[in-house]
C-alpha cells in the first residue's frame, strides 16, 4: 500500500532542523517512518525546500518538491504522478473540501486525522478563512475515513461521521526510560503553549481537581490562532490557583 502526505514542515523535521516546531506536522513524520517500518511506501509532498520534481529519502520516506504553483492544481498533479492508495491530512483547513474531491478525481482514497478536539465541529475547526467552514465540513462528508485521537473526539462527531471514524492515538517518538516512581518528585507537567486549541482551560480544571499535586507549566503565552488576551487571562487563572 502507498500512501501520500501534502507537508512542507514535515520535510524539515525529516532533515533534523532544530528550529522546526509544529506538533501535526512532526506527527505525520512520525507516522511516515512507522508505516515505512511496517512495508508501506510513504511519499511526502512539499512546497518548500525542494525544487519542482527533486527528490530526497531520509528513512526510508520520500520527499518531492511539488512546486509552487497553485495548491489545488500542485496536489491535483502530485497524486496523479505518484498513484498513491490514500491521501493522509491532519488538521482542519477550508482546503480539505475540495482535496476531497481532487484525491476523487485521482481515484485516490483520502484520510482526515483531528489535530485537534475543535477539528470534529467544522463551525470551530479552522483558524483560516473561517467563514468558508462549510468546505471543510463537505470534505469531512466526503472523505473515506476519519482519525481521531480519543474518544471524546469521536463523540462528537455526528452519527454519519461516527461509521467511518476510528480511533488512533498519537504517536510518540522514541522512548527514554525514566527514573523509577519512587524517585520521581510528585508533580504534573504540562508541556505546551497556552493556546485554545492545546485546551488549557482543561489544564486549569484539572489543576483545581487536585490541589495537592503541584503542577509545572512549560510554555508561555502565544498569538498563534488567539487573541494575546487570551494567553494573559489563562496565566491570571493559573496563578490564582492554590
Amino acid at each position: 500500500m502507498k500512501l501520500v502526505i501534502v507537508n512542507a514542515p514535515t520535510y524539515e523535521y525529516a532533515r533534523g532542523n532544530p528550529e522546526r516546531i509544529g506538533g501535526a506536522e512532526r506527527q505525520q513524520w512520525l507516522l511516515a517512518r512507522a508505516l515505512v517500518k511496517a512495508g508501506w511506501a510513504v511519499t511526502v509532498g512539499v512546497r518548500e525546500g525542494l525544487e519542482f520534481n527533486d527528490c530526497d529519502e531520509v528513512d526510508g520516506v520520500r520527499f518531492v518538491g511539488m512546486g509552487t504553483g497553485h495548491f489545488l492544481w500542485s496536489c491535483y498533479r502530485f497524486l496523479l504522478a505518484e498513484r498513491p492508495d490514500w491521501w493522509y491530512w491532519r488538521a482542519a483547513d477550508h482546503l480539505w473540501g475540495p482535496a476531497v474531491e481532487i484525491a476523487k478525481l485521482a481515484g485516490v482514497r483520502t484520510i482526515f486525522a483531528a489535530a485537534f478536539d475543535t477539528d470534529v465541529e467544522p463551525r470551530r475547526a479552522s483558524f483560516r478563512r473561517k467563514k468558508w467552514w462549510p468546505l471543510f465540513a463537505w470534505g469531512l462528508y466526503r472523505t473515506d475515513r476519519i482519525f481521531v485521537q480519543h474518544y471524546g473526539q469521536f463523540d462528537r462527531l455526528t452519527p454519519i461521521l461516527r461509521k467511518k471514524a476510528h480511533i488512533v492515538p498519537s504517536f510518540a517518538g522514541n522512548l527514554i526510560p525514566g527514573p523509577p516512581y519512587s524517585q520521581r518528585k510528585g508533580y504534573i507537567a504540562w508541556v505546551g503553549t497556552l493556546r485554545r486549541p492545546k485546551r488549557a482551560d482543561l489544564l486549569i480544571e484539572i489543576a483545581k481537581q487536585l490541589p495537592e499535586i503541584p503542577f509545572v507549566v512549560c510554555g508561555g503565552a502565544s498569538t498563534f490562532q488567539v487573541t494575546e488576551g487570551y494567553g494573559r487571562q489563562i496565566i491570571a487563572a493559573l496563578n490564582e490557583l492554590p
